[in-house]
């Protein structure tokens, strides 16, 4: 090995052999091809497969929602599972996280067509009451406890619709989920003699004295009683 032409020889010989020579020229003449066949095992290795991973699926909890493409980020909403205290009717419900609990009860009341809010009261599992000024902040679904209103299904209840001057008195049968332009359409199915524009219906105002006209939007908010003219 003293001859320097032998040395070189014997050099390239165990490049060969160890499979190091091979290694180098790959390094230098196909960097690119080996970085996408680099990346084509990350996929293989990662995705859905080896180790039963899916990088495409929803990771477990609440908190994520999806933001396209199959990528999750933390979501701002607020996961909120309601149970009627009697019943045991549910409601499952999302918020943004940080709106008040007067906020929550004004999305109870839009979702079921019940109310007003004021009947609504809210309490953890635990029988903790919660202001209207409560936050709802928790990353974890929040399960509360209501009473006043029902949150199931419409059904039929009876009304009692009395004339505001005569006090002349009709019932009448409408869904408990019904707006005053229903009780209205309902009337008209009863009486198809009266005329729609001319029914107005309303309750007392606060002197008792007045006849305040009920919007044909307002829901029939548990009254069992309301009042009635032009007809």
């Amino acid at each position: 090995l003293g001859d320097p032409a032998r040395r070189a020889a014997y050099d390239r010989d165990t490049l060969r052999s160890s499979g190091y020579g091979m290694s180098i020229v790959a390094k230098h003449s196909g960097s690119a091809r080996s970085g996408l066949a680099g990346l084509s095992f990350l996929k293989r290795f990662l995705g859905k497969g080896s180790f039963g991973w899916d990088l495409s699926a929803k990771p477990p909890g609440d908190q994520w929602e999806h933001r396209g493409n199959g990528m999750y980020g933390r979501s701002n909403k607020a996961h909120i599972h309601i149970t009627h205290a009697i019943t045991g009717e549910e409601l499952k419900m999302q918020i943004e996280r940080g709106s008040t609990l007067g906020m929550l009860k004004k999305m109870v009341v839009k979702q079921v067509l019940r109310g007003p809010e004021s009947r609504i009261e809210l309490a953890t599992r635990e029988g903790a009451e919660l202001a209207d000024n409560y936050r709802l902040n928790s990353s974890v679904t929040e399960a509360l406890v209501l009473v006043g209103i029902a949150l199931g299904p419409p059904r039929e209840v009876e009304l009692c619709l009395c004339h505001a001057h005569t006090g002349a008195r009709v019932r009448i049968s409408v869904m408990d989920t019904f707006t005053i332009s229903e009780i209205r359409e309902a009337l008209l199915q009863k009486f198809p003699a009266w005329q729609s524009e001319s029914i107005r219906l309303g309750i007392r105002a606060s002197n008792q004295e007045k006849f305040q006209v009920l919007e044909d939007s307002e829901l029939l908010n548990g009254r069992e009683q309301m009042l009635v003219l032009g007809v």
